[in-house]
């Protein structure tokens, strides 16, 4: 007798003789040991025999001989190559805009370059507030004449503060000097300016004054003399002027003069005091 199991097609009548609609068959590679109801999982990628769960890497670029560790470099963008000449114009494909440009840049430059080669050797104009030109060689020529003449009139006023009178005699003191260094050393008797000098001396008791002055003035006849005073002694003073010919003798002063010649005389007094007491035991 035969069991009902050892025929193939009579079990698969007996497996699926129910009422549930058909299932779709699954491909037999994708039945395996492990199927089960979860949904399908994502195909692995094929891995290498040194991967990791850490985050994937950037693909490395193959390096050169001569690579290190500088920062990569930008790269240079296309069509940027040799933009411009030495001139300053641009290659390659150029629009008549920029054709344009390029001819008023070199008509401009042109224009500089002959303006500076016009004027690169003219003058300086000066123009004064009014825009007239200013004539820079009669202005120095005025300038110099206005200071020559200040300084003759500071040199004038600076004579007549100091006393014409005072100045002439000054003068001729140093004239005498001149001459008498000229002179030798050794003075005889028969010196004409030395006897001149001596005749000419005013002596006080000399019965012969009112001669001699008498001579002098038949001599000075035709030279116009100022009169001089010829009293007593004056009180001095500290620019030794000699009073007026109508002076009455009378100090009408505030005694400055006379206070200051005494503290002169008194600090002298003093200084000559010291200096006796400094070397009384010497």
């Amino acid at each position: 007798m035969l069991d009902s199991s050892s025929y193939p097609g009579d079990s698969q009548k007996a497996s699926d003789s129910d009422l549930s609609p058909p299932r779709n068959k699954r491909s037999s590679r994708h039945q395996d040991s492990d199927s089960d109801l979860s949904p399908p999982r994502n195909r692995p990628r094929h891995q290498s025999p040194d991967s990791d769960l850490s985050p994937p890497r950037r693909k490395q670029r193959a390096r050169s001989s001569d690579s290190d560790l500088s920062p990569p470099r930008r790269a240079r963008p296309l069509g940027k190559k040799a933009a411009h000449m030495y001139s300053g114009a641009k290659t390659g494909l150029v629009l008549p805009d920029t054709q344009r440009e390029q001819q008023d840049l070199k008509k401009r430059d042109q224009e500089a370059a002959a303006f500076e080669a016009e004027f690169q050797y003219a003058e300086t104009v000066f123009r004064d507030k009014s825009g007239r030109k200013r004539n820079l060689k009669l202005e120095r020529l005025e300038q110099r004449r206005k200071a020559e003449k200040n300084t003759e009139r500071d040199e004038l006023y600076a004579q007549w503060g100091k006393g014409l009178v005072q100045s002439r005699q000054q003068q001729q003191n140093v004239e005498d000097a001149i001459k008498e260094m000229q002179k030798p050393l050794a003075r005889y008797i028969d010196d004409e300016d030395l006897d001149r000098m001596l005749r000419e001396q005013e002596r006080e008791g000399d019965p012969m004054a009112n001669f001699i002055k008498k001579n002098k003035a038949k001599e000075n006849k035709n030279e116009k003399a100022r009169p001089r005073y010829s009293g007593p002694a004056p009180p001095p003073n500290r620019f030794n002027i000699w009073p007026g010919y109508r002076w009455d003798g009378v100090d009408r002063s505030n005694g400055f003069e006379q206070k200051r010649f005494s503290r002169i005389a008194s600090k002298k007094a003093v200084e000559e005091l010291a200096y006796k007491w400094s070397v009384e035991d010497m």
